[in-house]
């Protein structure tokens, strides 16, 4: 709810200082090289983003996503039935839930193309579960959730198809190393 406040406030003080020239745009994408995290990617960074851009050539926005990794191990341990020994598969599950406000420059801004530059910062929401023998019962089987501020720089590129529909690349160190997608502009 504070994060919708939030959002609107922005929307509205630069709607108010930046005049009617402004324009806002919308990214749906996906990403590679996640940034600080344990284990193998299960979900690539999943992203949407909001960027209103003034007649300055700034731009306020907010970016959200999604993406999940796996950690995993073996262990070798004594069947006492048997007294042979089995391997056995143990490690965790890691969900990162996303968001940010984001804030660039935009050195080329016209129809066609748009080449700019900015900074997030924001927070990650990290959940856990662990993955232990199937023979543990349920109430023994571990689970955590942490989190952290997120924060990093981008660079990127829109280029425009037809007056409201693109095509975007960004690199950068935050959410992903490098992400793409469509962008639709309004």
């Amino acid at each position: 709810m504070v994060v919708k406040r939030i959002f609107f406030m922005v929307l509205l003080l630069t709607g108010i200082l930046f005049g009617q020239q402004s324009y806002k745009v919308v990214q749906v994408g996906g990403g590679v090289g996640l940034v600080g995290v344990d284990g193998s990617v299960t979900l690539p960074p999943v992203t949407l983003m909001f960027d209103y851009i003034t007649e300055q050539n700034l731009s306020f926005g907010f970016v959200g996503g999604r993406a999940s990794t796996k950690w995993t191990n073996t262990i070798q341990l004594l069947n006492y039935s048997t007294f042979e020994y089995e391997n056995y598969e143990y490690g965790y599950e890691y969900g990162y839930t996303f968001f940010a406000a984001r804030g660039g420059y935009h050195f080329v801004n016209n129809e066609k193309i748009d080449v700019y530059a900015g900074l997030l910062l924001g927070y990650v929401v990290v959940s856990a579960s662990a993955i232990l023998p199937e023979n543990i019962p349920e109430n023994l089987v571990p689970s955590a959730s942490t989190n952290y501020m997120l924060y990093g720089g981008f660079g990127g590129i829109r280029l425009f198809l037809s007056p409201n529909f693109g095509l975007y690349a960004e690199g950068g160190y935050g959410v992903s190393l490098a992400n793409g997608g469509i962008v639709i502009r309004f």
